[in-house]
Formats: structure tokens, sequence, C-alpha cells
């Protein structure tokens, strides 16, 4: 209960000076934004060596023993798979992945709404969740950080994350931030488009569920367009 009271009196006092940096921006620029933001974590380095753990076999369900402990055991490994886009602007990080001995910070910065125009509001930190080991609990991390959001009486509008969020436990995230008042907003993988599941006749297609008369077309429309066929 100590320590859980420290975080959140940490977590207040960094979300206060996030809020600063809103605050000072003139009246009429803040109202052009409407709540729409984005999660994700982001690595932050330790300054201390990593720790070193045997190269020895260990028994099953066990990692390796640790051989040389870090002066900063509360960090982690941050491991980050090589870019698989087949966008060209990145062809040159293809293939490289990223390993190091730090932590994750989960922030959230505010963006423009879906198919609106650009807004005058810049994209800001809006709030931040304490430095945690990287990969723990995203879910429940980025809803701290959105809870934080709402508490400071900002509005609540589109919420885009990537799948570590729309893969963690729905009570951690998905649940919380639609209780905050969150739409949120999901990519899917190529074989997850289309029907993916039915209920009474009822048709799951890409998170939604759409009447079964609904033209093949529209079914198949995000695919044919990934495809470039449309």
């Amino acid at each position: 209960e100590d320590w859980e009271r420290r975080r959140e009196r940490l977590e207040w006092f960094i979300n206060q000076v996030l809020e600063a940096s809103i605050r000072l921006l003139p009246r009429d620029v803040r109202r052009h934004w409407k709540g729409s933001v984005g999660v994700d974590a982001t690595l932050v380095r330790s300054p201390a060596r990593a720790e070193k753990r045997s190269r020895k076999a260990s028994p099953k369900g066990f990692p390796p023993e640790v051989e040389v402990h870090s002066v900063d055991p509360d960090a982690a490994w941050y491991r980050r798979e090589p870019d698989q886009r087949d966008d060209t602007e990145n062809e040159r990080h293809r293939g490289v992945g990223k390993l190091a001995w730090g932590y994750e910070g989960t922030l959230v910065v505010s963006g423009s709404d879906p198919g609106g125009e650009a807004s005058d509001f810049p994209n800001l930190v809006v709030a931040m969740a304490v430095l945690h080991k990287p990969g723990h609990e995203p879910g429940r991390n980025g809803a701290r950080a959105l809870t934080s959001v709402r508490a400071r009486g900002h509005p609540a509008n589109y919420l885009a994350a990537d799948r570590a969020y729309s893969s963690a436990k729905p009570e951690d995230f998905q649940l919380a931030a639609v209780a905050l008042g969150y739409r949120p907003v999901y990519d899917y993988k190529s074989d997850q488009l289309g029907v993916m599941d039915s209920y009474q006749g009822f048709l799951l297609i890409e998170g939604a569920w759409y009447c079964p008369m609904i033209p093949k077309p529209l079914v198949t429309a995000t695919s044919d367009f990934r495809d470039k066929r449309i």
C-alpha cells in the first residue's frame, strides 16, 4: 500500500508538469482539441549497465541465473523486433532490431480527429504513467495515463493504440478506455480482416457486428484496398 501511494503521488506530479504545457497555450487554441489521443510506450534507457545472466541451461520454467547484477535492478531488457512494414521510407530499418537496458514510458499524445481537418492544437504529450519495466502491463499503464487526462478535465474522443493494447486483457485497457469515454481505433493483421465470427445470424467484421445482408464488396473492402484491388 505504501509503494502504491508513492506511485500515485509521482504520477500526479508528472502529469501536473505536463498540464502546465497545455495551460500555457492560448484558450482559443486549446478549444481546437476535441480529445482525440494516441497512446504508446517508448524506451527510456538506463544509465546503468545491464545484468548478465548465466549461459548454462536452467530448469524448465525458470530464467537463467543472474551472475552480475545491475545497479539499476528496476530496469529490464527492452526488445523491439525489426520493422517489417513494406513502406520504402523504412527500408533501411528492416532487419534491424533494438535491444537495450532501461524502462518504458507510457505516453498519451494529443491528435486531430480522424477524417477531420488538421487542428491548430499541437501534438503534445498530455499524460504519462510512471516509468515501468518494458513490456510489463502495457494495458494497465495506458489506462492509468488516460485516467489522468480525464481527471484533469480534458475531453475524450478517438483513441489510437497499437496491438500491445488491443491484445491486453479487456479489463486492463479496453473496458477502462471505453468507461473513460474514449472510442478506440485499432489496426488489424492481414489475416484478421473480413468475417471473423458470427452470432445469431450477425457477422463480426473488423471489430463490429453487421447484418447478414451486408453486400460482399463491403465485407472485403479493407483487404481489397490493402491489396490494391480497389
